[in-house]
């Protein structure tokens, strides 16, 4: 069912980050998937993501999912945005969602693909130094994925 998934880098060095950013993300679900495993195990009380097919039924067909911000992901990405001067992400932080594209899943059976969208903050060692997320927030493992779901 297709390659591993990409690990969470919260500090995004591994990938190049200059400085942080809003990261959306609408993947597979997969046997593989660290939900899928923790759901497997008993650790989730429902089975995570949605099918593909509401995604679409609540955008008219439209490939892209509004992901609400929450609150927590807001003030930090205010922060950041505060700290690095940074007016693109201070106007991503002001809005109520992030439109996530699931144009690359096109072409996948939308009845019986399960996918999870979420949107997280990465940001570069130095800025996680600079605004001590590292003391509110430590590093999760690079096997765990850290993951904003809608309500």
């Amino acid at each position: 069912m297709g390659g591993p998934l990409p690990q969470h880098d919260p500090h995004g060095e591994r990938k190049g980050l200059v400085r942080g950013r809003l990261q959306p993300y609408a993947e597979v679900l997969r046997d593989d998937h660290p939900e899928a495993r923790a759901f497997a195990v008993g650790k989730l009380a429902s089975q995570p993501g949605r099918l593909l097919r509401q995604y679409l039924d609540e955008s008219g067909g439209v490939y892209e999912f509004k992901m609400p911000i929450i609150d927590s992901l807001r003030a930090d990405a205010r922060e950041l945005a505060t700290l690095n001067g940074d007016a693109e992400l201070m106007a991503a932080a002001d809005q109520d969602y992030y439109l996530i594209s699931l144009e690359h899943l096109r072409g996948l059976d939308p009845d019986k693909t399960r996918i999870v969208c979420g949107l997280r903050l990465q940001y570069t060692q130095d800025e996680s130094k600079r605004l001590r997320l590292l003391e509110r927030n430590p590093e999760p493992p690079m096997d765990e994925r850290v993951y904003l779901l809608p309500q």
